[in-house]
Order: structure tokens, then C-alpha cells, then sequence
């Protein structure tokens, strides 16, 4: 007998439910059975309950208030997601032919398995088991249809089918591990221990599945090999947990609640009258097999995508892996299993169009507009992929197959290198944005700027060049660059442009970082020259005397006169930087005295490498640059249509001192013989044949295989050949700083953005002739200022005069120490002077010369034919004309670019949606069928369950008339006297409603006399008229 409770829980627990305390305590302690007696009567028992079995009804009537008020809150949020549903319940059943188009999150518990694993862990790994043959049904089965009608080749691979172990579960014939649990706690009558109730689950189960290879049992347990692992399952809890259903007498006490919400909850629970049935609801699990059953039901509808979530650890530690515990996870996840039924097809899948959209930058045919085919775009697209560089490994042809309307991929490495090359795809025309946005945020500011330059040659009558005039302000000057713009003689393949180009870069940048990584880089013109007095220098021939090469092209010559040599120049907004190319001949001569053979010289440094000439600081910002020193003050241009640009250099303000104080001065900052063993450059050791050496630019301790060349440092006052390291050779100014003369096609711009990094960042909001005439002077004779900071044997301009004339076409001969240009393409020359040895080529205008006359006077004649301001404005108003002209054929192309993709989407759009309308009757006819066999198959059970109950009532009125004499309705109705028959409390059940009409067409008319004859227990007796 169960125990009273105690008086403090029973009150508090009656108040909470709003029921009577002592029937409550009745109800728990006391259960009501009632059950048919002979001749159709029904007895009604009390059954006191023993302590397991009151705890079991208490824990009942708690877990049905837990789920009644769960499905409440379900319903509640739907309404509230829904407003529409209002008067919707759960139980309705809503037609799924209106809610076509929905989104279902399904969030459900993986396999469970602990130490002991009982009722809960069997009903959780049930449902992971549907689950898990919807998975392969829907992925397999679908796959393969899927293949078969878009013409896929492939390989089905082998694998799992866990049918077997829901068969095992929940199968009919032979019955499932749940129906055997629902019998057994049938015919034990909830009289026994729950123990005893296991033990003769487990023998029922033993004897209907004991050669099941899935099933195996052990001491008062069992093991289910699942398709995840096997898991045991321990007895002891199993009936009691599978009858946590309510009867009568609990449904009774609840209904008989006060409280509004506990009598909501129940409200379409009815308690039966005597005689028609004991068990109110099913049993927990059956609950679980109907509701995993419509959970099935409806994910067949659906087209379900799957998230497996792994637990890293179980105390919430960020960044924290446990591996045995994820290891145990993956396992009976079955996530093994799910990759291996996955990568048994292709990874990816996707229409022709969608692959041609996300894909189609990787073709330059498809980008930005394909206008073909969606199928021909994708083999353009692979056909461009087949030429790009993919991981070792991977094979497009094995790879991608094309269907009739589809694109498959078949590993996930394969298209995640595809991905990879849609990223690089899209970074270089992120480039090209980034390049195009800044051009376009500089645009302003350059044609504002080129506009004054305008209106101030307009104010001093300057006539202009041609390209001069053709020639914008782009701002873009590093991108400009080719290899014919570079000077390259030889041709050259893309790839080896690319390679010349970014050379060219890094060796420009390499001489800029080294005095200030920061700076931005304005304008670059690789194709200038400089124009210098060459004068004989004693003591400065090729060797110097000490084996070590001069990096000075110009000091070899043996007369005074005049020379042209190229230059790179390039403005950043700090400096202007005068560098020199060095080509492969200059290069093998200055290595000609090198401790190493020619060929490894050779090597050492490739074509292509800037030296640095000249490095001049621009003034600093907010000051003056006439008050400064070893600044650019000025520039200097003539009124004629020539391209030099005289730069007004200020000295500095300390004077000459001799070389061996200056060395004295910078041995202090010198690093200490003993700091280093070995050469801090090429990390040889110093020995008796490497001696150390001073690097004069940086003090380091070098070797003489690092330290083989040797330059002026005309910075420190050094004016004579110094040894440098070679990690630092051609990063210093080996020029004097002073007035210099330089010849560019680009001279108004570059003369526009040296006056704008004068001026300062006050000049960058509104640029102005009158500002613009503070820096720019023009002038056509001009003299340069000598310079007392330079010897007058290293000077390259010792304070000559600067004469330039324009003089009418052709141009006049020039004398044999002039550069003496030649005819070239485009209204351009080179001029090829070849000085120390070295061979340098320049690209300059037609019509120019350079020649020192006898009195000291450098005279720069050019082409007198000019272009007027007047000219220069027609010239605009026809630019601004063609702009206009080509914006409107832009504006026209993108407006029909537009109605041509309008077109296709909308296309694209109706074969979707026939495509969807397909799958939608495809989906309600399987739905339909589905239905049709669901109730075929429950008119064949109802009418076999009415056939078997009328026998039964036979049989039994045929034994109470063998025992009291009279007939039985059943009796009477079949043939005997109907006035006969007893007035009793027996009822006869009634047969179940049949299948509807629809299904009695696709059902042979004697299909149930053939199912009642296999299935009966013996041959079927006549139907009677009533039950019919």
C-alpha cells in the first residue's frame, strides 16, 4: 500500500492543481479497473497500488500537464507568428496543398548514450533513426533520379541502410521492439513490479528477434546495433516509463480542477463511461511512433537541409576542444556515415544560369554580358577555368559534369578552387575600381590645376606642343607604364612586360623607402633625360685607381661639352627623386673591376635596376621656400614650345670642408671594429684574405665581397669615389645638389605638381594662376646659380647660362658635340649618345637640340612650330564635345544592357516557375498516392477489426446459449428469433468507418474476404446486418 503523503505537499499540490485533496489521494492510491465480464457485462475492480505504482500515476499526471502546457505555447507562438490561425488548434488538420512555400526549423537531439540508457535514450535514438532514412532516401534516392534525368554518369557507392533497424523498432511482422513493450505491459495488467515487467519484454523480444543481427540481449538488458554504434539499453524502467498514460480515474480528478488553464489544457479529452475502455490515451510509446510518424510525414514534404552541431566541451570553455568527447559525438552523430552517403554524388549542383551568374567573371566572354545560351556560357567559363592554374590534383574533366539543365561538381575540393579563382578574379577588378575611384577623387583637383597651367601660359603667350596639349593630367602615372614606355628595345612576352613592370616598381620603391616608407608617389616619368656639362675629372677613370666601380656614367669624358643622358623622374610629397636606369651593358662595365668573374656580375643585378641620382627635398609645409636650404625653390620655364624644365635648387647653407674631416666626423657614428666577426651583409667571416671594411652610408662592418663598388656621397661632403655596401648601393644621391636642367614631354604637368607640393597643403583647396607664378617663372635665357657647396671639377652645371631658341623647321644641324637627334615614329626622336661605355637611349620631341657654343652658353633650340592658347580652346570644346557624344552611347549601351538582362531574368523567372509547378504536382501526386494507400490500408484494418469482434461476440453468445438456453443478438440477427435476446450492459463495438469511394475503385471487390482469410485466426463468419 502507498503511503498519505504528507499534509504541507498534499494541500500545496491540491491548490497549485484545484482539486480535492482526498480524492486526489484516492485517485493515486486506488486504481479503477473495468473489464467485460461473460455474456457481455461489464466489472468494475479497486486495485490498491503499491508505492511504485502511485509514484508512477503522480509522475503521469506531471509529465501529461508538462506536455498539454508545451502545446499550448507552440500554439500560442504560431498564432502570434500568424495572426491568421487564430482559430486554428493544434489538432486541425490543415491542408498542406495551401501552404506550399514554408520554412521549418527542426531542432531535435542527437543519439543519446550514457552509462545506463533506459526508455527516453530508446525513443530519442528511434527518432534519429527515421531520420536518418529519410536522410538516405531523400539524398540517395533523389540523387539518383536526379542523375538519371539530367544524363550524370556515376558510380553508386555502397553504404548502410538502416530499414533494418526501424523494422526492428517499430516493424509490424514480426512486431517492433515498441509494440512487444506495449503488449507486455498490456497483459501484465500494471500489477507487477517493473522489473518483472522488463523481464518478460525481454524474453518476447528474445524469442521475435533473437537471429536479428541488429539485436542482441544480455543480463537484464539488450543492445540495438544502431546504424551511429550500438547502444545498450537497460531494464528495470522500461514498463513504467511506456505507461505514462492517463485512465479514468486521473483524467477524472484533473477535469474535476477548479483552475481555468489546467481544465483548458485538457479540454478535448473526454473521460469515457464504463464499458468502453480502459486507457484514455495510448501509451508513451505509441505516442512517440505516431508523432515521429506525422514528423516523417512532413518532412517528406519538404526539401530538408541539415545542421550537425557538435559540442567542443562540456564546461563552456572558449577555445577549448575536447577530443574524446567530439570523437564520441561524431560517432553517434553518424556523421561518418552522412559524409560517406554525401560524397557518394556530387558536391555541388546548380542550374546553368546561377553558375553562369556567380561564375562568369572568370571568362572575358561572359563578362560583363554573355549573350548566348546559359549551357554555351558555362563551357566558356570552363574552358577558361581549364586554362588558369588549379591544385595539383585536381582534373576538370573528371571533375564537372553538364546536364540537361544543370552543372554538377563532384568533390568540394573542385569547387572551392573554383571559388578561390573567382577571389582573385574579383580582387583584380577591386584594383581596377580602387585605381579608377582615386583617379576620379583626383580628377577635380587635376583639372583645376591644369586649367590655371592654362590660363598662366594664356598671361605669358606661351605656345604649346601638341602632345603637350593631348597629354591630361591622369594621376595614374605607375600604371601607365609598358615596356616600349620603359624603353625596352627588345619585345616581350605578357608575362615578361608584367615582370619588367614590377621591377621597374620595386626598384623605384626600394630607393624611396629608404628615406621615407610613407611617402605617396605623385608623378613618374621613366622616359626624361638631363642635360650636363661634361667635364674631365682627374683621378676618376674607371678603376679609380682601387678596383672599385664608379657609379658615374657621365665622369669618363675626356673634353668639356655637352651630354644628354636619361632619367627617371619621379615627384612624391616630400621629394623629387632623379634616378637613372641601368641597363645589362652599363651594369657588366662597372662590375669590370669586380673580385668576381663576369658572368656571376652579371647575375648580381638584373636589367632594368634604378640607381639614384639625385634626391632633392621639397620645402617643408607652411614655411616659405625661398627661406629654406637644400630645398627645390623654384621652376623655370621659357615662353617657346620646348620640354625643359629648369629646377632652382637651394644650396645648402654650410660650406666646403675637406674630406678628411668629414671622414673623422663620420667615423664616430661608425660601428667598433671588434662589434661583429663577420660581414653583417653576406655573413662571411673576417679573415686575413676578407678584411673588414666601413660601409660610408650605413657604418656597418662589411667584407670586400659585399663592398665592391664605390660612389660620391655629395650629401656628407664626400666628393670623391667612397666604398658603400652593396645592400646600400644606388640608395644615395651621388649628384651635386644644385641647379638642375631636365627634359620631359610632360612638363606641365610635372611643373604643375612640383608648384602644388610648394606651395603647401593650404594651395590643394583652390589653385590659381596668381599662386601657381609664386613658383613658375618664365624666362627663355636664364643662368644657373653656382654653387660654393660643390667643387667646380664634380659640378654637372658650374653655373652656365641656359639659352633656349625657337628656331623654324627643319631644324637647323647642330654641331658634332651636340646630341644630334634622329628621325623617329609619332612626332618623336631618339637620341643615342654613347658615354663611358654606356649606351643610353632617349625618346625626345622632334626638332630639338642641345649644344654648348664657344662662349660657355648652352643653347636648346626647338621647333618653332607651336599651338596658340586659341587652338588649345578649340581643342577643348571638341574633347568636351566627344565626351558628351561617348557618355551618351555609354548611357544608350547600359540602358539596353539592362533591357537585355530584363529579358533573360524574366525568362529565367518562367522557367523556374514552371519548373516549381512541375515539382508541385509531382509533389501533390505522391502526396495523394500516399493518402490513398493509408487508406486502403485502414479500411483492410477496420473491417478486418469489425469481422474479428463479431466472431468474438459469436463465440460468446454461443456459450452463454449453451449455458442459459437462450440465443445471442448476433444469433437472432442471423437467422434466429430477435425477440429472444437478454436485455444486458453489452454493447457491441461499432466497425469501423470505411475507406472512401475513391479508394474502393483501386480495391479488388473481394480483397477483404482475401485479407480476413490470411490474417484470421480461423475462417470468417457471415457479417450481421447491424454491424454492417
Amino acid at each position: 500500500k502507498a503511503s498519505t503523503p504528507s499534509g504541507i505537499a498534499l494541500r500545496k499540490a491540491c491548490e497549485l492543481l484545484g482539486v480535492d485533496a482526498k480524492a486526489f489521494v484516492r485517485c493515486l492510491t486506488v486504481r479503477e479497473l473495468t473489464t467485460m465480464a461473460p455474456g457481455g457485462c461489464t466489472e468494475e475492480y479497486q486495485i490498491p497500488q503499491h508505492s511504485a505504482q502511485a509514484a508512477a500515476r503522480r509522475d503521469a499526471i506531471a509529465k501529461a500537464i508538462y506536455e498539454h502546457l508545451f502545446d499550448l505555447i507552440v500554439e500560442r507562438i504560431n498564432v502570434a507568428l500568424d495572426p491568421s490561425r487564430a482559430d486554428e488548434t493544434v489538432t486541425n488538420n490543415v491542408d498542406l496543398e495551401v501552404d506550399v512555400l514554408s520554412i521549418g526549423v527542426l531542432d531535435i537531439y542527437g543519439f543519446e548514450v550514457f552509462e545506463h540508457n533506459s526508455f527516453e535514450q530508446l525513443c530519442i535514438n528511434y527518432v534519429n533513426e527515421k531520420l536518418q532514412q529519410i536522410f538516405i532516401e531523400l539524398t540517395l534516392n533523389a540523387e539518383q533520379i536526379e542523375y538519371e534525368s539530367e544524363g550524370i554518369a556515376w558510380t553508386p557507392i555502397p553504404f548502410f541502410n538502416n530499414k533494418i533497424v526501424c523494422d526492428l523498432l517499430d516493424g509490424a511482422r514480426p512486431s517492433g521492439l515498441f509494440r512487444v513493450l506495449d503488449d507486455t505491459c498490456k497483459t501484465m495488467h500494471g500489477t507487477k513490479a517493473g522489473l518483472e515487467v522488463d523481464k518478460k519484454f525481454l524474453d518476447s523480444a528474445r524469442q521475435l528477434h533473437g537471429n536479428n543481427a541488429h539485436f542482441r540481449s544480455a543480463n537484464n538488458a539488450f543492445v540495438v546495433k544502431h546504424y551511429a554504434g550500438d547502444v545498450t539499453y537497460d531494464a528495470g524502467k522500461l514498463g513504467e516509463s511506456n505507461k505514462d498514460a492517463l485512465d479514468n480515474d486521473l483524467l477524472g480528478i484533473i477535469k474535476s480542477s477548479t483552475d481555468k488553464l489546467l481544465t483548458h489544457l485538457f479540454r478535448n479529452l473526454e473521460v469515457q463511461d464504463n464499458g468502453k475502455g480502459g486507457n484514455v490515451l495510448p501509451s508513451a510509446g505509441t505516442r512517440i511512433r505516431q508523432q515521429c510518424q506525422l514528423l516523417v510525414t512532413a518532412l517528406m514534404e519538404c526539401s530538408p537541409h541539415y545542421v550537425r552541431c557538435v559540442k567542443s566541451n562540456d564546461v563552456k570553455a572558449a577555445l577549448t576542444m575536447d577530443g574524446p568527447r567530439v570523437q564520441h559525438q561524431a560517432k553517434y552523430l553518424g556523421l561518418a556515415e552522412n559524409i560517406k552517403v554525401r560524397r557518394a554524388g556530387f558536391a555541388y549542383r546548380n542550374d546553368f544560369h546561377r553558375f553562369l551568374d556567380r561564375f562568369g567573371i572568370l571568362s572575358p566572354t561572359t563578362y560583363p554580358e554573355w549573350r548566348g545560351t546559359d549551357l554555351n556560357g558555362c563551357k566558356e567559363i570552363l574552358r577558361a577555368i581549364q586554362r588558369m592554374t588549379l591544385p595539383p590534383g585536381l582534373n576538370l574533366k573528371n571533375e564537372v559534369q553538364l546536364g540537361m539543365t544543370k552543372l554538377f561538381i563532384r568533390t568540394p575540393e573542385m569547387y572551392f578552387a573554383i571559388e578561390q579563382l573567382r577571389d582573385k578574379a574579383f580582387e583584380r577588378y577591386v584594383e581596377v575600381i580602387q585605381r579608377a575611384y582615386r583617379k576620379y577623387r583626383n580628377t577635380r583637383e587635376l583639372v583645376s590645376l591644369q586649367n590655371s597651367m592654362h590660363a598662366l601660359y594664356e598671361g605669358q603667350q606661351k605656345t604649346r606642343r601638341r602632345e603637350s596639349i593631348y597629354c591630361p593630367f591622369s594621376g595614374d602615372s605607375l600604371n601607365q607604364l609598358n615596356a616600349a614606355f620603359l624603353g625596352a628595345t627588345a619585345r616581350r612576352t605578357p608575362a615578361q612586360e608584367s615582370e619588367f613592370k614590377t621591377l621597374f616598381k620595386d626598384s623605384m620603391y626600394r630607393i624611396i623607402d629608404h628615406y621615407n616608407p610613407k611617402e605617396n608617389v605623385l608623378f613618374v616619368d621613366p622616359n626624361a633625360a638631363q642635360i650636363v656639362r661634361s667635364v674631365h675629372h682627374s683621378g676618376s677613370n674607371s678603376g679609380g685607381g682601387s678596383g672599385h666601380g664608379v657609379v658615374n656614367n657621365f665622369l669618363p669624358a675626356q673634353a668639356a661639352g655637352c651630354s644628354v643622358f636619361s632619367r627617371v623622374i619621379v615627384l612624391t610629397d616630400r621629394a623629387l627623386y632623379i634616378m637613372e636606369k641601368l641597363t645589362s651593358e652599363g651594369w657588366r662595365n662597372m662590375q669590370a673591376h669586380a673580385k668576381v668573374p663576369p658572368s656571376e656580375a652579371a647575375q648580381k643585378r638584373p636589367p632594368g635596376m634604378l640607381l639614384l641620382r639625385r634626391r632633392v627635398p621639397l620645402p617643408s609645409a607652411g614655411k616659405k621656400s625661398t627661406t629654406q636650404t637644400g630645398v627645390l625653390s623654384g621652376v623655370v620655364l621659357s615662353q617657346h614650345a620646348d620640354c625643359c624644365v629648369l629646377l632652382q635648387i637651394a644650396p645648402p647653407a654650410s660650406s666646403l670642408l675637406p674630406a678628411a674631416q668629414v671622414l673623422a666626423g663620420l667615423k664616430k657614428t661608425w660601428a667598433k671594429d671588434d662589434s661583429s666577426p663577420k660581414c653583417t651583409v653576406s655573413g662571411e667571416p673576417f679573415s686575413m684574405f676578407s678584411r673588414r671594411h666601413h660601409c660610408r652610408v650605413s657604418g656597418q662592418l662589411v667584407c670586400s665581397n659585399a663592398s665592391m663598388h664605390a660612389q660620391l656621397l655629395p650629401d656628407v661632403q664626400l666628393h670623391s669615389p667612397q666604398r658603400v655596401g652593396d645592400h646600400v648601393l644606388g640608395l644615395v644621391s651621388c649628384d651635386p645638389l644644385e641647379d638642375t636642367v631636365l627634359l620631359t614631354a610632360r612638363k606641365t604637368e610635372f611643373a604643375a605638381l612640383v608648384a602644388m607640393q610648394c606651395l603647401g597643403p593650404s594651395a590643394t583647396q583652390k589653385i590659381t594662376p596668381a599662386l601657381l607664378s609664386t613658383i613658375i617663372t618664365f624666362q627663355n635665357t636664364f643662368k644657373l646659380r653656382p654653387n660654393s657647396y660643390v667643387p667646380g671639377n664634380i659640378s654637372l652645371m658650374p653655373g652656365i647660362e641656359v639659352q633656349i631658341r625657337a628656331v623654324p623647321p627643319p631644324a637647323a644641324k647642330t654641331p658634332s658635340t651636340a646630341a644630334t637627334p634622329t628621325k623617329g615614329n609619332k612626332g618623336a626622336k631618339k637620341t643615342t649618345t654613347a658615354v663611358s661605355g654606356v649606351a643610353t637611349s632617349l625618346v625626345v620631341l622632334e626638332g630639338f637640340t642641345a649644344a654648348l657654343e664657344s662662349g660657355g652658353k648652352l643653347v636648346v633650340s626647338c621647333s618653332a612650330d607651336g599651338i596658340t592658347h586659341q587652338a588649345v580652346l578649340e581643342r577643348r570644346e571638341r574633347q568636351l564635345h566627344r565626351q558628351k557624344r561617348a557618355a551618351k552611347r555609354r548611357r544608350r549601351e547600359e540602358k539596353e544592357r539592362h533591357e537585355r538582362r530584363a529579358v533573360r531574368d524574366a525568362e529565367r523567372e518562367q522557367q523556374r516557375l514552371q519548373r516549381l509547378a512541375e515539382r508541385k504536382v509531382k509533389k501533390l501526386a505522391e502526396k495523394h498516392a500516399r493518402r490513398r494507400r493509408a487508406e486502403i490500408a485502414s479500411g483492410l484494418s477496420a473491417s478486418t477489426k469489425g469481422i474479428k469482434s463479431s466472431n468474438s461476440l459469436t463465440r460468446l453468445a454461443a456459450e452463454s446459449e449453451s449455458r442459459s438456453g437462450r440465443k445471442s443478438p448476433a444469433t437472432a440477427a442471423s437467422g434466429g428469433d430477435s425477440s429472444s435476446a437478454p436485455q444486458q450492459t453489452c454493447q457491441t463495438p461499432p466497425r469501423a468507418s470505411r475507406a472512401p469511394r475513391q479508394s474502393e475503385a483501386a480495391m479488388p471487390r473481394d480483397s477483404d474476404a482475401s485479407y480476413v482469410t490470411a490474417v484470421g485466426d480461423e475462417p470468417p463468419l457471415p457479417v450481421p446486418t447491424s454491424a454492417s
